[in-house]
């Protein structure tokens, strides 16, 4: 029991002092790339400093060097997960925290120099990693601002387009009112409305002139109608019918006075007279000749009769007219031909009204659609003006930001890999 224990502990140092002398004496690398991260985003206009969202903070970049974001990008490159110094760790997560442990990265002094190292055994992977992690941050984090200033440019020229047809169709609903309404600006809107207003009062009192006409004819025809119902039976007998009885009754009277008529009608009588007494004097009076004969006689001279007062009416009516204008009408005749006149001047001037409230109407409406006209006007031009001062700006900054996209890029990649000896 003795002799084990004084011989083990000899025996172990034997084994490792071997090992850890080769472990002391076994050579270690160190492998360093560099990036250029200029202090301020390079522009071609002097004085324009437009940053990105993912560069724009310089001091972050040694961070984001050993993050999560770009390592991740940096193991899925060809072999660099089968590297002997990461083949050993299990996961992905472990081979990440590896690099987070033994990576460096951080700038020379106060340049604008960024390095990144990694120390170790084998010169050719450390060069692999460096490089691979170099490379997956010019992917994952500047080839990423890269991307979101062009998204932000496509943003900004979508806008542009966007507001160029807002202003397009602004402009034509604009000229379109402005056709309509027949002005060329709200100021002249207004004045149209002006003039509508003023036209508009002018008709309203034209139309209560009128108004007042046919009111005063209706009463005026209302009190002549009154009048006429309280004229005595002998007065209310109308002109013209009183005319007509007269010329009837003189015509009449020169019929009677006609001596070649009254010659015809005696004949007539006296023919009746021999006929009445031939019929008396046999049993079948109608079949006799002397009948027949008579009544034959009286049908001529009737005939006569109607053929020659025919002929003489015309000529004894037209006496009797003449004789009949000075005729003076009754008080009734004058009325009814007051009442006529005044409902000719009212059907007249209810034609005017109607016309005059045609033209109020078409006024107000004018005056309405100038109004609103106006201000609708004036709304667009202040939208015009707003969207073409805004689409102005958002053209000039496109254009910058074209023009800027050609300047260098912030961050460059500058020399090759290198690996050293460490001492």
């Amino acid at each position: 029991m003795n002799t084990k224990k004084k011989w083990f502990w000899p025996t172990l140092l034997a084994c490792v002092l071997p090992l850890a002398g080769c472990d002391m004496l076994a050579t270690k690398y160190h492998a360093t790339v560099w990036l250029r991260v200029a202090k301020s985003r390079p522009s071609i206009f002097p004085g324009e400093k437009k940053e990105s969202d993912v560069t724009n903070d310089r001091d972050a970049q040694p961070a984001l060097m050993r993050s999560r974001l770009v390592l991740e990008v940096a193991i899925k490159r060809p072999g660099i997960a089968e590297l002997t110094c990461l083949k050993n760790e299990e996961t992905d997560d472990d081979k990440i925290n590896w690099l987070m442990k033994n990576l460096e990265a951080g700038y020379l002094g106060s340049s604008e120099i960024l390095q990144i190292s990694i120390t170790g055994r084998d010169p050719d992977e450390l060069m692999k990693i460096v490089d691979a992690v170099r490379q997956a941050y010019m992917e994952a984090v500047v080839a990423k601002g890269r991307e979101l200033d062009a998204q932000r440019l496509a943003t900004l020229e979508q806008a542009c387009t966007k507001t160029e047809e807002m202003f397009n169709k602004m402009v034509a609903e604009y000229q379109e009112l402005s056709n309509k309404l027949g002005v060329a600006d709200p100021q002249a809107a207004r004045y149209a409305n002006i003039y509508a207003l003023e036209t508009v009062g002018t008709l309203r009192n034209q139309a209560n002139v009128q108004r007042t006409k046919i009111s005063g004819l209706e009463r005026r025809m209302a009190i002549l109608k009154g009048r006429m119902s309280l004229l005595p039976e002998e007065e209310r007998s109308p002109r013209k019918e009183r005319m007509q009885q007269t010329i009837h009754n003189l015509t009449q009277k020169a019929l009677d006075d006609d001596p070649d008529i009254a010659e015809l009608r005696a004949e007539l009588a006296r023919l009746d007279k021999d006929l009445s007494q031939q019929q008396q004097q046999v049993e079948n009076p109608d079949e006799t000749p002397e009948v027949v004969a008579l009544r034959d006689q009286i049908r001529d001279i009737q005939q006569i009769i109607t053929g020659l007062t025919m002929k003489r009416i015309p000529e004894i009516e037209k006496k009797a007219a003449e004789q009949m204008k000075d005729l003076p009408p009754n008080p009734e005749d004058a009325m009814r031909e007051e009442i006529d006149h005044a409902e000719i001047d009212r059907q007249v001037f209810e034609a005017e009204l109607d016309t005059i409230n045609e033209a109020f109407q078409q006024a107000v409406a004018s005056a309405k659609a100038f109004a609103e006209g106006a201000k609708k006007m004036e709304t667009l031009q202040e939208e015009i003006n707003r969207i073409r001062k805004m689409h102005q700006q958002m053209a000039v900054t496109r254009d910058e930001w074209m023009i800027e996209s050609m300047a260098a890029q912030r961050v460059q990649i500058v020399g090759e890999p290198m690996v050293t000896k460490m001492k």
